[in-house]
């Protein structure tokens, strides 16, 4: 294999990891409009059930604020793994330059 290839393979590869990075980014935020959607219509439905008592409205709220919280752990896992495969490229790329 040449340098010519193994750039043309290093290229494709980076392309497609911003791909994926940018689908997921996409649907994480779909995800968590409709999560924050669903949130709010909880919230009203059980808002405008007066007959309800507190303490069984308040594990609701718990879990709708642990959703929230495992949310965002989730997503910053998801981008320290996608900046980890974006060093690999560039330690990659940095080695392939000093053996020419």
């Amino acid at each position: 294999m040449n340098f010519t290839e193994i750039a043309n393979v290093k290229d494709f590869n980076r392309k497609a990891l911003e791909f994926n990075k940018a689908v997921f980014e996409t649907n994480f935020n779909a995800f968590v409009t409709v999560q924050d959607n669903a949130e709010k219509l909880v919230k009203m439905a059980l808002d405008a059930m007066t007959w309800v008592p507190e303490e069984t409205k308040k594990p609701i709220y718990e879990y709708s604020d642990l959703c929230k919280k495992t949310c965002t752990e989730y997503k910053k896992t998801a981008e320290a793994g996608f900046s980890k495969i974006v060093s690999f490229f560039n330690v990659e790329s940095t080695n392939t330059a000093k053996k020419q």
